[in-house]
């Protein structure tokens, strides 16, 4: 397979007449929330054919899968298949911006990225579509619904590794808190998993007067809260990071009435099996328990959504090696990489296929999810040259044993 491209020649690539920041420029102000991105999927499409890549739509909704066989030959058996990802949707979040690609639609932005994610792995795809002696099938996967709708497990279901089965599978996330020119990666847990817990305290309202001859519902439910926190500190174990966060708080609508019921929900985000199993276990129990020791009863539902993103030790080694050998920064857990307590569907991916998933820096002012944020572009090029020397080590390597 041909050398990854130099910056200046992934800068330059032009896919229907576009370049890769018209193109990411286009999709910005075009945002598209989870399983509605349509006109996104359409242009994506669009970008394909210009390529002359085969896809198939409609996978988990509005997701495409596109494939490119190499034209290079290999043993009988021994031609490996990779896939890469990225998200289409956007966030209901309104932009505080004023350049001239800010978002069209009121309420809606690409707030996290993901215009840059598509943007990277088209590039990628132009760039071995110019360049395809090589020995071996890439899967291109744009997916809806990574924002919560969880569109990779959606399109899972729908048959995608059925159809378009892959021996690896990568994918990156721009990451403002590292600099232009860095790659975050480790084996194993590098975004943890997500609960949802939903709780409501019933009981007997009444005059605030006389809480006595009622039970105090708000009272109970702040006590309750405080027990929570207190068992995710001294419950679970110190090596299995955890954190509770309550974001929703709701409950009366008079000052002097004690309400019948009142609800707080929120999330619970861990790194592992042991914390997520003792508080699947054990913490409805313990809600209830305070409840009922009040005289009063709780609701308790906890529901997992995302799982542990973990990376595949090989694949994390691959991606390491081929971030050295485009001259890029690597940062890892030796030194001093930590992994983020923020969810991730391509958890769900990496369930089923070996595969690792990264972080591109790029630097910058705002966070992913503000309103001011915007993805940079000038590591559309690097993120291109990344991909195409992940592609070309994967390629290269044939079959890996997971």
């Amino acid at each position: 397979m041909p050398p990854s491209p130099s910056q200046h020649a992934a800068d330059a690539l032009l896919i229907n007449g576009q370049s890769l920041r018209s193109i990411r420029h286009h999709i910005h102000q075009n945002p598209e929330l989870c399983y509605e991105e349509h006109q996104t999927a359409d242009f994506i499409a669009a970008a394909l054919d210009a390529l002359a890549i085969p896809y198939e739509r409609g996978l988990g909704g509005t997701g495409i899968v596109a494939t490119l066989t190499g034209s290079g030959s290999r043993d009988a058996g021994q031609a490996p298949v990779i896939g890469f990802r990225a998200e289409l949707d956007a966030l209901p979040l309104t932009e505080q911006n004023d350049f001239a690609h800010r978002s069209l639609v009121q309420g809606k932005k690409h707030g996290c990225g993901h215009d840059g994610h598509m943007t990277m792995l088209l590039g990628l795809a132009a760039w071995l579509s110019q360049n395809r002696d090589f020995a071996g099938t890439v899967r291109f996967i744009f997916q809806p619904a990574e924002e919560g709708g969880a569109g990779a497990r959606r399109m899972i279901e729908d048959g995608l590794l059925e159809a378009f089965p892959m021996d690896r599978i990568f994918s990156l996330h721009n990451w403002p808190d590292l600099p232009a020119g860095t790659v975050g990666v480790m084996p194993g847990p590098i975004m943890a998993g997500g609960q949802m817990i939903e709780v409501t305290v019933r009981g007997q309202g009444g005059h605030g007067a006389t809480p006595y001859a009622c039970t105090d519902q708000l009272n109970i439910a702040v006590q309750i809260l405080n027990q929570m926190h207190v068992f995710m500190a001294r419950r679970l174990p110190p090596f299995s990071p955890a954190v509770l966060t309550i974001t929703r708080f709701t409950g009366g609508e008079a000052m002097n009435v004690i309400p019948d019921q009142v609800h707080f929900d929120g999330t619970i985000r861990i790194l592992d099996d042991v914390a997520a199993n003792i508080i699947r276990t054990e913490l409805p129990s313990l809600i209830e328990g305070i409840a009922r020791s009040w005289g009063v009863e709780a609701d308790v539902t906890l529901t997992d959504f995302y799982p542990v993103t973990s990376s595949n030790a090989s694949a994390a080694e691959l991606v390491e090696t081929a971030a050295r050998n485009i001259g890029l920064k690597v940062e890892t857990s030796a030194t001093g990489l930590r992994p983020a307590m923020t969810s991730e569907d391509f958890s769900f991916l990496l369930q089923k296929v070996p595969g690792c998933y990264f972080w591109l820096g790029q630097g910058g002012e705002h966070g992913l999810h503000h309103p001011s944020y915007d993805f940079n572009d000038d590591v559309l090029p690097t993120g291109v040259m990344l991909y195409a020397e992940i592609a070309r080590l994967a390629l290269d390597q044939g079959k890996i044993d997971g």
